[in-house]
């Protein structure tokens, strides 16, 4: 099973999973739960099988030098290779500048080429290190628990190299029937593409080394919780205000194009409904958000806004009746419900805003290079630059997949 597969169907699973928690059917829930485990158990197997019947049809050639941090092109066992506890253990060892092991420096240069380096001479700018695969998971995982938009948005996700075109389709029409005698009416299609480019992102951890006396399992944990917590934000933000492609006289960065950047830069903004900052968000506007979200895209929608919203503007919206319209619920992924969609803290929507829609459905993001390991020693300050580094785009599928409550200007 090739990495893409797996990904493929372990996000069509989740996606499954989410869907049976938010219609409430538990035994639904922990079936896709148990398949996913068996999903990610079998990939784990099949991985650690090929890897090691590739690096014996290979005889792989290593350098004698020390080990540092490798350069070359990644082969086509790379994904494989990469999934072995040997690799895990091989990067972590380079990581933290220890000897490797004449197994570890062959699984280290499988994956990440044959010319190795002295750790003293290593830069940042020429020597990536690739992510072991099962600790990449987890710093994607951990990004998702800390950002529900990066959740929700993996089940669109794919890893494609180079640039990915997106065709879609905007079909209108009254659906009438018609008899034998009436001639049909054809319905309106506008077609048009997403372009998924490759942007940049990295994030630098600065560790002193003294953190080289931790032990393998402590240092992955520290690495990959500083690592999730920088990229998730980079991400979160970008795929909810991120400005997209710099035009003329701009001064920010290519990025993913957000949601809320896409719903204000439409003519006339009929994905926006605005409010009185000194009333608060009223029933009306919930309900006037709610109207505007097309109807095929309210089944796996949730509302995100900042903890601080949510529990001083949303939580106290009555109804017509006078009562509460907020229901905590942390069993929805969020921290409630409103209208039996769930409510969710994600910090990178803007404060006093409140983003409704289909992350799952609405935004397509494409990884055109997953994350990798780049490292620059300072001898003089004893310390070590961990910076994690990706390529990767997203766009909104279409604007009516989403709402926007803001304060008016």
């Amino acid at each position: 099973m090739r990495r893409e597969e797996y990904l493929e169907k372990r996000a069509e699973l989740l996606n499954q999973a989410k869907a049976a928690t938010a219609d409430g059917k538990l035994e639904d829930f922990e079936a896709m739960k148990k398949q996913i485990e068996e999903l990610d158990a079998k990939f784990e197997l099949e991985a650690k099988a090929e890897a090691n019947l590739a690096a014996l049809e290979r005889g792989v050639v290593v350098s004698k030098t020390a080990i540092g941090v490798g350069v070359g092109t990644k082969s086509e066992d790379e994904d494989d290779e990469a999934a072995t506890d040997t690799y895990k253990t091989a990067f972590l060892k380079a990581m933290m500048h220890r000897g490797l092991n004449d197994a570890e420096k062959k699984s280290f240069a499988a994956v990440n080429g044959d010319e190795l380096v002295n750790a003293g001479t290593q830069t940042a700018a020429n020597h990536p290190a690739v992510i072991p695969v099962t600790m990449m998971r987890e710093i994607w995982s951990e990004m998702a628990e800390q950002h529900p938009i990066i959740a929700d948005s993996a089940a669109s996700r794919t890893y494609v190299r180079g640039k990915v075109t997106i065709p879609t389709a905007d079909v209108s029409g009254d659906g009438e029937w018609y008899d034998e005698a009436t001639a049909t009416v054809p319905s309106a299609i506008t077609s048009a593409n997403i372009e998924l480019d490759g942007h940049e992102l990295a994030k630098a951890v600065t560790i002193s080394w003294k953190l080289y006396e931790m032990s393998l399992e402590d240092f992955e944990a520290f690495l990959r919780r500083k690592l999730a917590e920088k990229m998730g934000n980079a991400i979160a933000t970008a795929f909810v205000t991120g400005p997209g492609i710099p035009g003329q006289g701009d001064s920010f960065k290519p990025q993913p194009l957000g949601v809320i950047t896409a719903l204000e830069a439409e003519t006339s903004t009929p994905q926006v409904i605005t409010y009185t900052a000194a009333n608060g968000i009223s029933y009306a506007n919930l309900t006037a958000g709610m109207g505007v979200l097309l109807s095929g895209y309210v089944s796996g929608s949730a509302i995100y806004a900042k903890s601080t919203t949510i529990w001083t503007l949303l939580a106290n919206i009555l109804d017509t009746t006078k009562r509460p319209i907020f229901v905590p619920d942390v069993t929805a992924g969020g921290v409630g419900r409103m209208f039996g969609i769930p409510v969710k803290a994600e910090d990178a929507v803007p404060t006093g805003k409140v983003l409704g829609g289909n992350y799952a459905r609405g935004y397509v993001s494409n990884v055109n290079r997953d994350v990798e390991i780049l490292t620059e020693d300072h001898v003089l300050a004893r310390t070590t630059d961990y910076s994690a580094y990706a390529i990767l785009d997203g766009k909104p599928m279409t604007t009516k997949a989403f709402f926007l409550i803001e304060p008016s200007t």
